[in-house]
């Protein structure tokens, strides 16, 4: 995913005019599971809210990842992003390193496993 530097001090007060021209006022999502399922709406009040609620209870990235997941889905992909550059925008090695394994397929590798995740006995 690649950002343009002019969005990066927009992520800490994310709002409906950051994300509206992507996806327009009538796109409606629902997350596949977690602690926000009963919603249903656009992606960026989606974002706007997981992240207000990660930040003000102090949530790790493995923390947010439990709450929307981690999967190749919009509700689950887009809120790790700016919430693991908020995090750790001052050590981008750190912030690689931490988002990789507190995906929820890392978490279940055994200790032979090598390719971030990839594990030869699960194919």
């Amino acid at each position: 995913m690649r950002l343009s530097p002019v969005v990066i001090p927009h992520l800490l007060n994310p709002t409906g005019e950051l994300w509206s021209d992507a996806e327009g006022d009538f796109s409606r999502y629902s997350p596949r599971f977690g602690k926000f399922k009963s919603y249903s709406g656009p992606a960026w009040e989606f974002v706007e809210k997981t992240l207000e609620k990660a930040l003000s209870s102090g949530w790790s990235l493995l923390d947010l990842n439990t709450a929307v997941g981690s999967g190749a889905y919009l509700l689950e992909i887009v809120p790790m992003a700016p919430y693991t550059m908020m995090l750790y925008a001052d050590d981008p090695t750190k912030a690689i390193t931490l988002a990789v394994f507190s995906s929820k397929d890392s978490r279940y590798c055994r200790s032979d496993s090598w390719l971030f995740g990839w594990n030869p006995s699960r194919g």
